[in-house]
């Protein structure tokens, strides 16, 4: 092949690359408004995501994407009978977890603000043990979106006066991380059921997410819009088990 060619080729690779939470961030939304102009907006739900998720990584990794993907951890620990815990697109390239991604969907009741730290938990700990690439996906519309990010539950306020968000919001804020082994009490109040779960399971000390990519950057506040974040392990910091932790212990 043609070295032009060849160069053509890793350029556009490795935009593709480079360019994942854009193409989930805008082909979502994009999709969203689709269905929305074709008075279908009744169905949103954290289930109708799972369509145009699976296409578009499909559409850039190829075959090996697995919709509902066991946990491959915290099935290790699951003894309780029911259904296992899952996460809702992971990547299989070579036996290993290239990607994993979680989504959460705002409709008529607002999500949980514990729900999205235990799935922000869940993809930490993909990270952390396979060096896996993990998005975090949440839409709705855009009045239902600055609700929740302007609610006490997911600001945290401290004593001092300053809040502490769960996902970083602003470009210009270098980075984030949430405490999960001696979080707020209110926000361990959120979280203590599902770690506590868990006992033997080696949990982060924190988690940091990375800036959002969102789209559209701007619309009506009856549109929707859909944020992704990159989750990634807080390298820095020790790990701890629930088993010896004030918080979780059971």
């Amino acid at each position: 092949m043609h070295g032009r060619h060849i160069g053509l080729i890793l350029i556009y690779r490795q935009g593709l690359g480079m360019n994942i939470k854009r193409k989930l961030a805008e082909g979502v939304a994009g999709w969203l408004m689709f269905e929305s102009h074709s008075n279908r907006g009744r169905l949103f739900g954290e289930k109708y995501l799972t369509a145009p998720i699976g296409h578009i990584l499909s559409g850039i990794y190829g075959t090996g994407v697995l919709a509902e993907m066991n946990h491959p951890i915290l099935n290790m620990y699951k003894t309780w009978p029911g259904r296992p815990p899952q996460i809702d697109f992971g990547i299989l390239a070579k036996d290993k977890y290239t990607v994993a991604v979680e989504s959460k969907w705002i409709g008529k009741t607002q999500v949980g603000v514990g729900e999205i730290i235990w799935d922000l938990i869940r993809l930490e700990l993909l990270h952390y043990a396979y060096a896996t690439t993990c998005f975090f996906i949440l839409g709705g519309q855009k009045k239902k979106l600055i609700e929740l990010f302007a609610s006490d539950r997911f600001q945290e306020p401290r004593e001092n006066g300053r809040t502490r968000p769960v996902l970083r919001l602003l470009k210009n804020v270098k980075k984030l991380s949430i405490r999960i082994d001696s979080p707020p009490p209110k926000r361990a109040e959120l979280i203590k059921g599902r770690i506590s779960q868990y006992q033997n399971v080696s949990m982060p000390t924190g988690i940091v997410t990375g800036y959002p990519e969102f789209y559209p950057l701007t619309c009506k506040s009856s549109d929707y819009q859909v944020f992704i974040w990159e989750v990634r392990s807080y390298k820095s910091k020790p790990r701890f088990f629930p088993k010896n932790s004030n918080y979780y212990r059971t």
